[in-house]
């Protein structure tokens, strides 16, 4: 009857209806998906491709550097038995956090006298004013001398620290890289020239061998931080040293340790530099070569701190997966390998929460009231993640290149 011909019509007429909007929406997510893939591989690939390029280009020079550095290591493997933490944290401040019992006329005093000389570093005539400045004698610097009964600074028992570590599981990879990046580390600045100060004092007193081995220990407790803050800070005192151990005339008494001479020095700070650049490109089973050099003594634990947050952050990006979305779930899985095998030997296993499975709690589409959470929406996300990737992550290699290479230590 004319009745059901029309409900059939109908019928047909919402199920075409239907298959085009369907068709359409297939066909939209393929081409979003082809548009996507291209724009990776033509734009942001290049960017770590340059990258890797930069390692092979550079890879004879760092072995050799890593080579040097484990038959001669700078510093001695020291034991990890006894934390500097809890100690500083009553004489030296620390960044992005109160100074709280540190708010005293003595450290003050002590900050005043550091700024004034700061340039006494380069152990020239601004040494000697140090040294005939009548309010050196004045400063109480004995707690720096106890820090030959410690072996390692780790921050992670710092309170903010444990803190901030205790509820870390329970944040996206953005919140766990934004908490990180605002926890307390001690201004190792302040630190190196306190230590500077007290070998000024320990000089007027006729001690100079004391001197130098109060010096060499507080930067091997800096480079112990497996920050590369602290290996650069490590680098600055080892030049200092070189120059102290003229102008107090023990260059050759055994009693001392010798200056590390100019090879090793630059050979730690461009491999402290360079392993960051390795663990991002050769993660995982890709690492070759470098594997039999990843132990301390060739600064690789520099890495196992500062590119957490690589493997951390870019989780939320990297991930989670729609059919036909640019893969790199692999590249991540072998990036947190790597870092889960650094962090057992570099003894930070505390740290391990940062690779620690997000769960979908924590990711919701709107974050902060009223903004779109990236990470929840297909495809832009790949493209999000390794434009983060590609910005926050200089040219880990730049101190190889001639071109740009500074001067050799002095």
């Amino acid at each position: 009857d004319q009745f059901g011909m029309l409900r059939r019509w109908r019928a047909a007429h919402w199920t075409t209806k239907l298959t085009i909007a369907f068709g359409g929406a297939v066909s939209a997510y393929v081409v979003t998906a082809a548009i996507t893939q291209v724009y990776i591989r033509s734009n942001l690939l290049p960017e770590m491709q340059e990258s890797s390029a930069n390692l092979d280009r550079f890879e004879a020079k760092i072995l050799a550097d890593l080579k040097l550095l484990d038959e001669k290591p700078v510093f001695a493997d020291l034991t990890r038995e006894n934390n500097a933490e809890r100690f500083l944290s009553g004489f030296v401040a620390w960044t992005g956090q109160s100074t709280g019992a540190l708010d005293t006329p003595e450290h003050q005093q002590l900050v005043e006298f550091i700024r004034t000389h700061e340039s006494a570093t380069k152990i020239d005539e601004e040494w000697t004013k140090l040294l005939a400045d009548p309010a050196l004698s004045s400063l109480d610097l004995s707690w720096v001398d106890q820090l030959t009964a410690y072996d390692h600074i780790d921050f992670a028992t710092n309170t903010a620290h444990a803190w901030v570590l205790s509820n870390f599981e329970k944040l996206n990879g953005v919140d766990r890289a934004t908490a990180s990046a605002s926890l307390p580390i001690p201004e190792m600045n302040e630190l190196r020239l306190a230590t500077l100060v007290r070998v000024a004092q320990l000089s007027k007193e006729r001690r100079p061998l004391d001197a130098l081995s109060l010096h060499r220990h507080v930067a091997s407790l800096l480079a112990s931080t497996d920050t590369l803050i602290g290996s650069m800070s490590a680098v600055s005192m080892l030049k200092t040293e070189k120059n102290l151990a003229k102008r107090l005339n023990v260059e050759s008494n055994a009693s001392v340790p010798t200056p590390v001479d100019d090879a090793r020095i630059d050979a730690f700070r461009r491999v402290s530099w360079a392993w960051l650049g390795i663990q991002q490109l050769r993660a995982g089973s890709q690492l070759g070569a470098y594997d039999s050099y990843l132990n301390r003594n060739t600064s690789a634990c520099t890495a196992a701190y500062e590119t957490l947050n690589f493997a951390s952050q870019l989780q939320d990006y990297f991930e989670p997966s729609v059919p036909l979305e640019f893969d790199l779930s692999d590249r991540l899985a072998k990036a947190q390998e790597f870092q889960l095998r650094l962090l057992e030997l570099c003894e930070h296993e505390n740290l391990k929460v940062f690779l620690a499975p997000i769960p979908e709690s924590a990711n919701p589409l709107i974050v902060h009231r009223h903004f779109i959470n990236v990470a929840r929406i297909p495809f832009l996300r790949r493209i999000v993640g390794l434009k983060m990737a590609a910005d926050s992550a200089p040219n880990y290699f730049r101190l190889y290149d001639e071109s740009n290479r500074e001067p050799a230590s002095k």
